[in-house]
């Protein structure tokens, strides 16, 4: 395959993984690296990605900013996740390419088959009109969470999924839990780009690619904005997690 068709391909990732984002506030770098990874490397791929990822962020925070849980997010969220970073960027310095996308893809797949159990279960209750309250994790768990998902944060730079399982915990509303994941991505991914840089990650090339992928971020914004009042969240969760199953599957494989 051509540099020029993977670019196009990349570019349609993109795109599906910024909509995805502004539905709901997580899901962009996972699913950007899970399938951009079958065309570039992994190392390559962040750099280019995570300074989009902030403009992304930084609209959601700068829109939403009233839904924002400060005291929460400082004392609770931030601190634990700011460890598991630290922790991450050191890994990610020494795992090599190959390894990095085959562990990436078994993280995918155990993270992906989760999500659509959950989503299955969610559907049982609902057709059995079951009232149940969702078992809230204790605070020694959440950190826990928190810590794991700052880790994956610093090596894949997609921790969302076990952050989003941590704060599940605080209950937030949909707006809430949208606009508070903006503000932690825009942080921590501000810090990775300063580390990119440092450690010559960010280069020339790389600053060329994130700005031809630029156009595609107000396309994904301004699709994800329209359709988080109009899709069905659970439908659109299943087929996402679906395909991530199926990327998992070719990182491991190939």
């Amino acid at each position: 395959m051509t540099i020029e068709n993977n670019f196009i391909i990349l570019t349609l990732i993109i795109f599906i993984a910024n909509t995805t984002e502004a539905i709901s506030g997580f899901g962009s770098t996972i699913i950007s690296v899970t399938l951009g990874s079958n065309f570039y490397p992994i190392s390559t791929l962040l750099p280019v990605l995570v300074p989009l990822n902030i403009l992304l962020s930084l609209y959601i925070v700068f829109r939403y900013h009233q839904h924002i849980e400060k005291e929460i997010l400082l004392k609770k969220i931030l601190p634990f996740m700011g460890i598991g970073l630290v922790i991450g960027l050191m890994i990610f310095s020494i795992l090599q390419g190959n390894t990095l996308k085959k562990i990436y893809g078994v993280l995918v797949l155990i993270l992906s088959v989760r999500e659509l159990y959950l989503i299955s279960q969610k559907k049982k209750k609902e057709k059995s009109e079951e009232s149940t309250e969702v078992k809230k994790l204790s605070g020694f768990e959440s950190s826990l969470w928190l810590l794991g998902s700052g880790i994956i944060h610093g090596i894949y730079a997609s921790g969302g999924p076990l952050l989003v399982y941590a704060m599940s915990s605080f209950q937030f509303n949909k707006a809430t839990f949208r606009s508070n994941l903006s503000v932690i991505w825009l942080i921590l991914n501000s810090i990775l780009v300063v580390t990119y840089y440092q450690t010559g990650k960010i280069t020339p090339e790389t600053i060329k690619l994130s700005l031809m992928l630029l156009p595609v971020l107000p396309l994904g914004i301004f699709t994800g904005e329209m359709l988080h009042h109009r899709i069905n969240e659970t439908t659109f969760r299943t087929f996402i997690f679906s395909l991530l199953i199926l990327a998992g599957i070719t990182l491991v494989v190939k």
